[in-house]
C-alpha cells in the first residue's frame, strides 16, 4: 500500500485521503437490514492527544473487513472519506477503500514488508499504553458487579442484560434497567421480570445521554450488553438509591457493546441468572435464557437482523450534543418502553418494575 498517509489529526473534512492509526478498540462486522456489513474502529495516534477518531466500514462482503485482533494493531487506510460529525472527524469508508493491519507485536517469523513507521507507532503505543485506554480515558477504572457498588466507586465498567428500555420523550435522554442478576441493598426494590411475586434489589437504572441516547434505542431488551465508564450516583428524588449516568463524550461515542450469546465474557452472568433462580424457584438444570428468543431456523445472522446493532444506520441523523437538559430532573414513572421486546416472559408487563 504505497501513498501519501497522513497522520489522524491532519486529516480535513470532505476530503478522500489514506491515513494510519493504532486501533484502541473495536466491534466485531454485524449485518444490517440493508443486508450489508458494518463494524466500528477507535483509533489513536501519537498527534491525536489521545482523542478518538472514529472508522466505520460498511461492506456487503463479510471477507473484506480488515483482520483486526487486537487493541495496540496498526492500520492502514486507504481512499477514505472524511466527515465531520458532532465537531470531530469520522472516517468512513467507501467502494475504492483498502485495509492493511500490523499486529501490535512484531512478529521475528514473518519475512512481511513492513514501513518503518509501523515500528515508531508500536513504540508509542508501548510507551503511552494505559490499563485502561479504552476511550482516550487516563484515569484507572475497572469492571465491577451491581453486588460491588458503593459510594466509593465514582466511575465502573459493567457486563449486562438489559431488561427494560425506558422513553424520557426527550430526544438525546433515554432510561434502561440493566442487571447482572446480583443484588445491592442500594438498589431500589422492584418485581423479577420473570416472576411478579418475587421483589429484588438487581435491577441498576442508567441513564444515556446524547449520542448514547440514540445509540441504546437501537438494542433490544435481553440483548447481553457491556457498558463502559458509567458514573454512579445517588438519586434525585430518593437520596438513598444508587444510580448510572453515562453522559454524552465530545471525544468519542464508543462506550456500549452488543454481546453474543456465547460470548465468554457474559458466562458469569448466567450463572448468576441460575444462583438467583435456584434460590426461589426449583428449576432445571439448564434453564434457557431469561429473554432471548430462541432461533427457531438456526439463521445465526437472524439473531442479529435487528435493533440490536450498535450503530448501523441513520448515522448521519444522530442529534447533536446538547448540554440543556443535562441537570433536568425527570420523573421516570413517565417513561414508556421504546423498544422491540425480545420474548419477555408471560407477565403482566403493567407490573413489571414497579416499587414496592
Amino acid at each position: 500500500m504505497r501513498g501519501n498517509f497522513l497522520k489522524l489529526s491532519e486529516l480535513k473534512p470532505g476530503s478522500i485521503s489514506s491515513c494510519i492509526g493504532i486501533i484502541t478498540d473495536f466491534t466485531v462486522p454485524k449485518i444490517t437490514k440493508r443486508n450489508e456489513y458494518y463494524q466500528a474502529i477507535s483509533l489513536v495516534d501519537p498527534t491525536t492527544e489521545g482523542k478518538i477518531t472514529k472508522l466505520i466500514i460498511f461492506n456487503p462482503n463479510i471477507n473484506s473487513f480488515p483482520n483486526v485482533k487486537e487493541k495496540g494493531d496498526i492500520i492502514f487506510c486507504r481512499n477514505v472519506k472524511i466527515q465531520k460529525f458532532n465537531d470531530k472527524n469520522q472516517i468512513i469508508s467507501n467502494n475504492q477503500t483498502s485495509f492493511r493491519v500490523f499486529p501490535r507485536v512484531k512478529d521475528p517469523t514473518s519475512c512481511d514488508i513492513e514501513f518503518l513507521i509501523v515500528d515508531t507507532y508500536r513504540n508509542w503505543w508501548k510507551a503511552n499504553e494505559i490499563n485502561n485506554f479504552n476511550n482516550g480515558k487516563l484515569y484507572s477504572r475497572k469492571v465491577h458487579k451491581i453486588s460491588e457498588l458503593n459510594d466509593s466507586v465514582i466511575y465502573f465498567d459493567l457486563y449486562c442484560q438489559l431488561i427494560r428500555i425506558l422513553d424520557f420523550h426527550i430526544d438525546n435522554c433515554v432510561s434502561a434497567l440493566v442487571t447482572d442478576y446480583t443484588e445491592n441493598e442500594l438498589l431500589e426494590e422492584k418485581i423479577f421480570h420473570e416472576n411478579s411475586s418475587i421483589f429484588t434489589k438487581m435491577y441498576l437504572t442508567c441513564t444515556f445521554w446524547d449520542e448514547y441516547a440514540n445509540e441504546i434505542k437501537k438494542y433490544s431488551e435481553g440483548d447481553y450488553i457491556f457498558i463502559k465508564n458509567i458514573k454512579v450516583r445517588r438519586n434525585n428524588k430518593n437520596n438513598y438509591f444508587l444510580e448510572g449516568i453515562i453522559h454524552g463524550n465530545s471525544n468519542n461515542w464508543d462506550s456500549l457493546f452488543i454481546l453474543e450469546d456465547n460470548d465468554p465474557s457474559i458466562d458469569e452472568i448466567k450463572k448468576n441468572r441460575i444462583k438467583f433462580l435456584e434460590n426461589h424457584f426449583e428449576i432445571p438444570s439448564t434453564p434457557p435464557s431469561p429473554l432471548k428468543t430462541s432461533n427457531t431456523n438456526g439463521d445465526k445472522n437472524s439473531l442479529l437482523n435487528d435493533d440490536s446493532l450498535l450503530i448501523s444506520e441513520n448515522i448521519s441523523n444522530l442529534i447533536n450534543l446538547d448540554d440543556s437538559f443535562m441537570e433536568k430532573d425527570i420523573n421516570p414513572s413517565e417513561m414508556t418502553t421504546s423498544t422491540p421486546k425480545k420474548n419477555i416472559n408471560s407477565i403482566n408487563d403493567k407490573n413489571l418494575f414497579l416499587s414496592s
